[in-house]
């Protein structure tokens, strides 16, 4: 008996003994998520093009990052040697003696669609929850008129967001 009573007696002083005094303050957490984007552009790689092919097509892939939820679009300038509606690519080594390869840069595997350097040419999505997004660049040379050399050309990538 002697064990019950002295565990009440506890109990009763315990709960005869005041609270502990608490203070208690509130802290505001933020953060601000910004829009934004960046973009890599592989290169276009058409290899060898010849009479008995004249016609060569090539792919390259574009990688898109920006914040999830943010509408984007990627335009493609006319490239540096651009004249009468035409892309071309320059022969580097033709010393002086400008040689022209015609090409043709699209937004779709059928190769009937243009990209561009306007909105309504370009491609425009919205980043999924990842954030990243690969597309595809496809290309068409037409070397029936082009003389033997290596050509090139630099096309600007831009991605408006």
């Amino acid at each position: 008996m002697f064990r019950k009573r002295h565990l009440w007696t506890l109990w009763v002083l315990a709960a005869l003994l005041p609270a502990p005094v608490l203070a208690q303050q509130t802290m505001d957490i933020r953060a601000t998520v910004v829009r934004n984007c960046r973009i890599d552009a592989l290169p276009m790689m058409f290899g060898t093009v010849s009479l008995v092919n004249p016609l060569a097509d090539a792919t390259a892939a574009l990688f898109v990052e920006c914040t999830p939820g943010t509408s984007f679009t990627v335009t493609l300038d006319d490239g540096l040697n651009f004249k009468n509606g035409s892309r071309r690519m320059e022969n580097p080594l033709a010393n002086g003696a400008r040689r022209f390869l015609e090409y043709e840069v699209y937004r779709n595997a059928g190769r009937t669609l243009r990209w561009g350097d306007t909105a309504a040419t370009g491609i425009t999505q919205v980043a999924p929850t990842n954030g990243k997004v690969t597309l595809t660049a496809y290309g068409r040379v037409d070397g029936r008129r082009a003389a033997a050399s290596p050509y090139e050309d630099t096309i600007a990538v831009t991605i408006a967001f």
